[in-house]
C-alpha cells in the first residue's frame, strides 16, 4: 500500500512538474494565443450594441390580495356557476396574462411598434434615434425587405408570433413570494422606449383587466337576475340580492379603478447608463479560453516530442 502511496505521489509530481516544464518552454505560445484571444475579444466587445435596461415594481392591487367570501353567500356563487372569490392567486394570472402571447400580440399592434421592436439594431445618442437595419426595413420606402423562405410559409413582414417571441425575449418578470411585489424590467437599444414602453405595458394591463372584470361582473348580474325571475323563495331570493349586491360592487370598483390588477409603486425611468454587454467580461473570457487552447496545443506538442 505504502509503495502504492508513493508512486501514485510520484506520478501527481511528474503530472504537475510536466506542466511547469510546458509553460516554461511553450509560454512563447501560450502568451500568443492569449494576446490573440485578446484581440478577439476587445473587437468583439467593441461590435455590440449596448442595451439599456428600464426597472419597474408593482404591488397586486388590494382586490387581488383580498380575503376569501366564506359562508353562506360564498357557497351559494359556487353553486350559482359565479366566482366572487377574490382571493386565491390572481395576480400570478394578471402576470401570465401580460406574458401570454395574445396580450403581448395585442399591445405591440396596438402601440405600432412593429418596425421598432423588430428592424432595429442599435441607438444614436447624439439623434436620440433608434438605427434600423435597412436589410430588414426600407424606411424610404416603408416596407419590409427582410430575406425569407416562400416555401415555410414565411413572409417579408414579421408574422405575431416573431414580435411575441422578440418582445418576451425582452421582457423580464419575476415576483417576490416573501412581499408580493413584482418586478418589471426591459430590455432594449433606446432607453427612452425601454421606459416608456414597460410603462404603457402595465397601464395596458390594467385596461385589459378592468375590462374582463366589467364583462364578468355583467353577465353574472345578468345571470343571478334571472334567477331571482325564476324563484319565488324568498331565502333564495335574498341571498341572490346579496350576490347581486357583491357583482354590483365589483362593476363598480373596476369602472373607477385605474390601476385594477396592479398598482405601479415605482415607475419606469429612462436608465442612464446601459445594462450590457458587459465587455469586461467577454474580454476576459475570450483571452481565458485563447490562452487554454494555446496551452493545450503546447502539452500536445511536448507531450509528441518527449515521445519521439
Amino acid at each position: 500500500m505504502t509503495q502504492k502511496a508513493i508512486n501514485s505521489d510520484s506520478i501527481h509530481y511528474i503530472d504537475f512538474s510536466m506542466l511547469a516544464r510546458v509553460l516554461t518552454a511553450r509560454w512563447r505560445i501560450v502568451l500568443f494565443f492569449a494576446l490573440i484571444g485578446l484581440a478577439f475579444g476587445g473587437g468583439a466587445s467593441v461590435l455590440l450594441v449596448d442595451q439599456y435596461e428600464a426597472e419597474m415594481i408593482v404591488a397586486p392591487s388590494d382586490r387581488l390580495t383580498g380575503a376569501s367570501l366564506s359562508g353562506d353567500i360564498g357557497r351559494l356563487s359556487a353553486l350559482a356557476g359565479v366566482s366572487l372569490d377574490a382571493g386565491g392567486d390572481e395576480a400570478a394570472i394578471a402576470i401570465e396574462v401580460m406574458q401570454s402571447h395574445s396580450f403581448l400580440s395585442d399591445f405591440i399592434l396596438r402601440q405600432g411598434i412593429e418596425v421598432a421592436l423588430f428592424a432595429s439594431k442599435g441607438w444614436d445618442r447624439p439623434s436620440r434615434q433608434l438605427v434600423i437595419d435597412s436589410g430588414v426595413y426600407d424606411e424610404d420606402a416603408m416596407e419590409w425587405v427582410r430575406d425569407f423562405d416562400p416555401s415555410r410559409g414565411e413572409k417579408a413582414m414579421p408574422n405575431s408570433w416573431e414580435l411575441y417571441e422578440e418582445m418576451s425575449s425582452r421582457l423580464m418578470v419575476s415576483r417576490d413570494q416573501a412581499s408580493g411585489l413584482v418586478h418589471l424590467s426591459f430590455r432594449f437599444y433606446s432607453p427612452d422606449l425601454a421606459a416608456a414602453w414597460l410603462n404603457e405595458l402595465v397601464k395596458q394591463l390594467n385596461q385589459e383587466m378592468r375590462m374582463k372584470a366589467k364583462q364578468k361582473a355583467t353577465r353574472s348580474i345578468s345571470f343571478l337576475e334571472s334567477k331571482v325571475e325564476a324563484t319565488s323563495v324568498s331565502d333564495l331570493r335574498v341571498a341572490l340580492f346579496n350576490l347581486i349586491e357583491e357583482q354590483t360592487k365589483e362593476l363598480m370598483v373596476a369602472e373607477v379603478s385605474e390601476e385594477y390588477a396592479f398598482e405601479v409603486l415605482e415607475p419606469a425611468i429612462e436608465p442612464f447608463e446601459p445594462k450590457g454587454p458587459n465587455r469586461l467580461l467577454i474580454v476576459c473570457i475570450s483571452v481565458f479560453l485563447s490562452a487554454l487552447v494555446g496551452f493545450c496545443l503546447s502539452l500536445y506538442s511536448f507531450v509528441r516530442a518527449d515521445q519521439l
